[in-house]
């Protein structure tokens, strides 16, 4: 199956496939039984491969819209390239239990984080946030880094539908204005999502930092976080600026700790020989 622009020429109806300018066009009979009109993008099944002297012809199976409107890029995109649509059904109820029966004040043998100060930093407009950040000093001055990574394995055991659907994903796909996610969002922006005010499940790694900004240590630990706050790289870059509005009192020097210890390690990367690359903007 190809995905193309469907034309009318002197000789007859052909679709051109998307995806590269040398592919040759492909006769298509009777475009009226399935109402495709002229610059519509559409799917078309191979009936005879091309010969030295003849076109490949196929028929149209499905009209996706007319070429050049978000709707019609967009699933002509899906349908070229292969990519995963609805999670079945048993999916979908994996994905609902889990969500529904998640109690975080039952769960034992992890650490309670919850009273530290832990933030996430995302785009504007992230819909899930998958990882925190805590900073603190420990007994001998170092610094103590936490990545709070959202814990997805609590929620998806081995081997079950979920499991095996997430594997043949392998990732979310981002497009223009849509998201494929690689879970349902009940998991993805629900229950694994950090966000503010919630009891979440996290995978913590522990980096230990000298005052010079080498790595002295690191551990890693099963704990319950809450997030303190939710914050936007802008917001964070305005606060750094001067500007404290929408930052809660307690984050504060939180922030101001975090620019301290990322200049400290830039200064040892930067020691070590670190590349700069400026590279313009797509």
């Amino acid at each position: 199956r190809f995905v193309g622009t469907l034309m009318r020429k002197p000789e007859g109806c052909l679709v051109q496939p998307d995806g590269s300018g040398s592919a040759d066009p492909i006769t298509v009979d009777d475009v009226t039984a399935k109402n495709a009109r002229e610059k519509d993008k559409v799917v078309v099944e191979i009936l005879s491969y091309p010969t030295e002297r003849h076109l490949a012809r196929g028929v149209i199976v499905e009209v996706l819209g007319k070429a050049g409107r978000y709707e019609s890029e967009i699933a002509s995109i899906i349908h070229q390239f292969q990519l995963p649509g609805e999670f079945n059904d048993s999916c979908i109820f994996q994905a609902h239990k889990a969500a529904t029966e998640y109690k975080p004040e039952n769960i034992r043998d992890r650490d309670d984080i919850t009273s530290k100060i832990i933030i996430t930093i995302d785009p504007p407009d992230a819909k899930d946030f998958d990882d925190a950040i805590s900073l603190e000093r420990d007994a001998k001055g170092n610094w103590l880094l936490g990545v709070h990574i959202a814990d997805v394995t609590f929620f998806v055991p081995p081997g079950t539908p979920l499991d095996k659907e997430a594997n043949d994903r392998g990732n979310s796909i981002y497009l223009p204005g849509r998201v494929i996610p690689m879970l349902p969002e009940m998991l993805s922006n629900g229950v694994c999502s950090l966000q503010p005010d919630q009891l979440r499940l996290v995978k913590s790694a522990y980096i230990t930092y000298d005052n010079q900004g080498n790595i002295v240590n690191r551990n890693y630990r099963n704990s319950i976080i809450r997030s303190t706050q939710r914050l936007t790289y802008q917001q964070v870059d305005r606060f750094l600026k001067g500007h404290t509005k929408d930052i809660k009192p307690e984050v504060m020097p939180l922030l101001k700790d975090m620019d301290t210890l990322a200049r400290i390690i830039e200064k040892r990367r930067d020691r070590q020989g670190m590349l700069h690359l400026d590279l313009s903007e797509t």
